[in-house]
């Protein structure tokens, strides 16, 4: 039995011995089909010979030049001039956020002064005609303070919507957002 694995391990061995081909014979079959398909250029190769000796690498390219003095003086007086624009900008920017925001605190202290009175009004009211015509407050007199209640918190939330879509006017502007800080 070990007889036959030797004999059909050697046989194998020789059978693949036979059909492998040696490296040269491979080179020379890729070069014949290199030559069939017609030469193409092949792709340039950098070794270290085609590195620059001195001045370093750069994968940006080139230095720009430096600006001329007329190109410099010519562009001087535009950045002062944007500088100037942007600073007035900014200005009107945060005045309109400063008066939209004193606005909605005004309104929100009108309101709290309005609740509290409001709050007075209920207590000091009767159901008993004869009280109520001491205290001289009625029913129509408080329904008149929520209507202003009422009416004032509407006033409020549109101060506020207003606040907000200033806020996103100047970041559609692409204006800085620090702008409409205090």
């Amino acid at each position: 039995m070990r007889s036959l694995m030797r004999c059909l391990g050697l046989l194998l061995l020789a059978v693949s011995l036979l059909a492998a081909q040696s490296l040269g014979t491979l080179a020379q079959q890729q070069r014949r089909q290199e030559k069939q398909q017609g030469s193409q250029p092949s792709p340039h190769v950098y070794t270290n010979a085609d590195l620059p000796k001195s001045g370093g690498i750069s994968v940006f390219g080139p230095p720009a030049p430096p600006p001329s003095a007329a190109h410099a003086a010519a562009a001087a007086p535009d950045a002062a001039t944007l500088l100037a624009k942007q600073a007035d900008q900014e200005k009107i920017w945060r005045r309109r956020f400063a008066d939209a925001r004193q606005q909605l605190a005004m309104d929100r202290e009108h309101l709290d002064v309005l609740q509290r009175e409001r709050n007075l009004d209920q207590m000091q009211y009767y159901s008993d005609p004869n009280v109520a015509l001491r205290e001289q407050y009625s029913q129509a007199d408080l329904k008149k303070k929520q209507q202003q209640v009422d009416l004032l918190q509407k006033q409020i939330e549109a101060d506020q919507k207003k606040l907000n879509d200033l806020s996103d006017e100047l970041r559609r502007e692409g204006l800085p957002p620090g702008w409409a800080r205090e």
